[in-house]
């Protein structure tokens, strides 16, 4: 069998021989020490920083679709991580070299769940911000209008569907793999994976490969535009409609959606970011003109695209300062603290007694009060 060895959810054989031409040995080691070292920090980062992050959204005692869409990301973002462990052990290890190695041996009989879980996570985890970034639009462009339908209810039935299609769409890669293992059995040693699996599934291995490069492709597409459109709406928005910062409970929310629209934006630039190489190297593949994109490349591919997902947790802490606050609290979180805050600070400042020529400001218009008119609750009902 053909040692195979996947970076950026793209089969290649990884024994297949480098042009002294085209690429120097020099530079080819500097790539492979690059991904030797970078895999350990990038999962020490998204363990620590994931885990971080889930107790933050998962201690909000009301949770909104937000909280229910960072949390599933989070989440799917630590398995990517560590279902990736098999693939850099075989990498790294000398003694998985050969076919009839222990290692390779147990690499194969636990290929299929890995890989599986793995991109099924991965699948969910990119398609959550899609949908993240598809309601944030539909909410900014109609309020009036979509803002009571999108729910927490609502987040956890999407997440579900996205997982049972994510699951399904990655099911060859639970189902082809341990075919191959029940029928080599019949074939003598060094009989290739095609002759084996026959052309059945080699023709389901193929179409699978070609539809995750299309949706690669199709995914960082849809984002962008996505958060292109919704940045552009952000803008109409700031130059079109008034800010009534007097009102202490308008303000809270404006924080709150400020602080929301920050971290989806930083989600979203980063994967962007992170994917784009992804992203060309499988249009590359798709038009057929995948010279450019040398098989030397896929070791730092695969680093670059698991950059977003590591870093999320930086980038909340960068971007949110309600999520550093949320973070640095020890204690549970107070039920409706938001809107209890905003409306006792409210209440408040309508029942305090104000001190002689205190300033006022109401409407933004400043005025100066020069009575003190002391009434309790029980005198104004």
């Amino acid at each position: 069998m053909e040692k195979n060895c996947i970076y950026s959810n793209t089969t290649v054989h990884y024994n297949q021989p480098f042009n002294s031409h085209e690429r120097s040995e020099e530079i080819k080691s500097l790539v492979v020490y690059l991904h030797l070292i970078a895999y350990p920090v990038l999962l020490l980062i998204c363990t620590i920083g994931n885990s971080l992050s889930l107790s933050v959204w998962l201690r909000l005692p009301d949770k909104s679709s937000t909280a229910i869409y960072l949390s599933t990301v989070a989440l799917s973002d630590l398995f990517v991580l560590w279902f990736y462990m098999g693939h850099y052990v075989v990498n790294v290890d000398p003694t998985c070299d050969h076919d009839n190695s222990l290692c390779w041996e147990q690499y194969l009989q636990s290929k299929g769940v890995v890989e599986w879980w793995r991109d099924t996570f991965l699948q969910l985890s990119d398609w959550t911000l899609i949908t993240f970034s598809a309601e944030r639009l539909v909410v900014v462009s109609r309020p009036l209008k979509f803002n009571e339908a999108i729910s927490k209810e609502t987040a956890i039935r999407n997440v579900l569907v996205l997982f049972l299609l994510a699951a399904t769409f990655c099911s060859e890669l639970l189902v082809v793999p341990y075919y191959y293992l029940w029928r080599r059995a019949d074939f003598p040693p060094g009989t290739t994976t095609k002759i084996v699996i026959g052309p059945e599934m080699t023709d389901w291995d193929s179409l699978y490969d070609y539809s995750e490069l299309l949706m690669g492709v199709c995914k960082w597409i849809i984002l962008t535009l996505l958060n292109a459109a919704f940045v552009f709406q952000l803008s109409r928005q700031s130059q079109s409609r008034p800010v009534f910062a007097s009102h202490k409970l308008s303000q809270q929310r404006c924080r709150q959606t400020r602080n929301i629209n920050c971290i989806l934006l930083g989600s979203a630039a980063l994967y962007i970011v992170t994917q784009a190489p992804n992203a060309y190297c499988k249009l590359l593949k798709i038009t057929g003109s995948s010279e450019e994109c040398s098989p030397f490349y896929y070791p730092l591919l695969s680093i670059i695209s698991l950059l977003n997902y590591s870093l999320d947790f930086l980038l909340y802490c960068m971007v949110s300062a309600r999520f550093r606050r949320y973070l640095l609290q020890r204690k549970p979180f107070p039920r409706n603290s938001t809107r209890s805050s905003a409306i006792s600070s409210s209440s408040a400042s309508n029942n305090l007694p104000l001190l002689q020529g205190q300033s006022v400001a109401k409407n933004g218009l400043t005025t100066r009060r020069n009575t003190v008119t002391l009434t309790t609750r029980n005198e104004q009902e």
